[in-house]
């Protein structure tokens, strides 16, 4: 899946309202968490090699409202990153094929339901709630994309994507498509990305051994778990995530 992200946010926006400027913070958040936990896109390593992914991401975390705890995890990612051993963009992907075998080897999954036999027709069922999110705001998961509609890469992106519409919609006083999209936002968190992002990551960090992956799941799970607080939705959800 491919959305708009947020250009996040230039000086000369700094008149927006302060909610706005959260929703686009809060849209950045997402989106960096997304780049994080999937496959790496074109580009990403040199992002980060050159400092302005993590640069920007700790811009974004600094405007949102009681982000102590995301604010460290950010800053553990960084230190992360600068003790890596990446070189390039190659080796950056070669790096997150092996953490994903080394969790799938260990029945930890990056997806909401695990494709297990067992799980077929609790899958089918989640994809399907999934994919009708998606839909409802104009958004199709191509086939033969790296991550399908349940990966947990996918889900951060949806839900940054709901947050950036929450705040055009705010910027723009229509405030009853901003109330649609927090509902929205809510119910996708409720559902499917709040229990299947905190369920991966307490399974994660018992079997994963790169630190720079562990602490991009950590930086995601706690987004997750700061968004739920903000928007007063139980992290349990309605799933136990896989």
């Amino acid at each position: 899946m491919s959305v708009a992200r947020a250009k996040f946010p230039a000086p000369e926006r700094s008149a927006l309202a302060t909610e706005v400027m959260e929703g686009m913070a809060c849209n950045h958040a997402y989106w960096a968490a997304s780049c994080l936990l999937g496959c790496p896109r074109p580009g990403l390593f040199d992002e980060l090699s050159r400092h302005t992914f993590l640069w920007e991401l700790e811009l974004a975390v600094s405007c949102l409202p009681r982000s102590e705890l995301l604010r460290e995890e950010t800053s553990v990612l960084a230190k992360a990153w600068r003790k890596s051993a990446s070189k390039d963009a190659e080796s950056l992907r070669e790096r997150y094929l092996a953490i994903v075998g080394q969790a799938s080897r260990s029945n930890v999954d990056f997806t909401e339901v695990e494709r297990d036999p067992a799980n077929w027709e609790r899958l089918g069922e989640k994809i399907s709630d999934v994919t009708a999110f998606y839909k409802a705001f104009g958004v199709r998961v191509p086939g033969g994309e790296t991550e399908r509609e349940d990966h947990l890469a996918t889900e951060l992106e949806f839900e940054g994507l709901l947050t950036l519409k929450e705040a055009h919609a705010t910027s723009q006083d229509d405030l009853p498509h901003a109330d649609l999209c927090r509902d929205a936002r809510k119910r996708f968190l409720y559902d499917h990305l709040a229990p299947a992002m905190l369920a991966f990551d307490e399974q994660f960090r018992r079997v994963c051994t790169d630190d720079f992956y562990l602490a991009a799941a950590r930086f995601a799970a706690e987004l997750v778990r700061w968004d739920c607080r903000r928007l007063g939705v139980s992290s349990l959800g309605g799933g136990n995530g896989g």
